[in-house]
């Protein structure tokens, strides 16, 4: 009987154990996480999405951030920090994934709007 408790009590340490291991790791369904370059910018314009936030960054300066949510390949951004950008705090834009590309718009800063691919 003891034995049986200590196996018990051993196996669920260990399913604790790897949850808690995986918290961190992005959903392999999100299709934005990762790094993102503007087509055309000769890498001068980047994106880097987290599972729910992203920041924009011109020549390694920071651009704007926000967070956003995803639902298949269609995201909502909102920009909740002001970088040197002309965008406001609150302002929303879009992202779609098609055929390997990014494309993000509706913000009011035309230089967050464009196509990226994915380094």
């Amino acid at each position: 009987m003891f034995l049986f408790v200590a196996m018990l009590i051993a196996s669920v340490s260990f399913v604790s154990c790897d949850k808690d291991d995986n918290k961190d790791k992005v959903n392999p369904n999100n299709q934005f996480a990762g790094t993102w370059t503007k087509d055309g910018s000769n890498g001068a314009v980047t994106v880097i999405l987290t599972e729910t936030a992203w920041t924009a960054k011109y020549n390694n300066s920071t651009y704007n951030s926000g967070t956003y949510t995803y639902e298949g390949n269609v995201a909502e951004w909102k920009i909740t920090n002001k970088g040197m950008g002309d965008a406001n705090v609150g302002e929303t834009g879009s992202a779609t994934i098609s055929n390997g590309k990014m494309i993000v718009s509706s913000f009011s800063d035309t230089a967050m709007n464009g196509s990226y691919t994915k380094k």
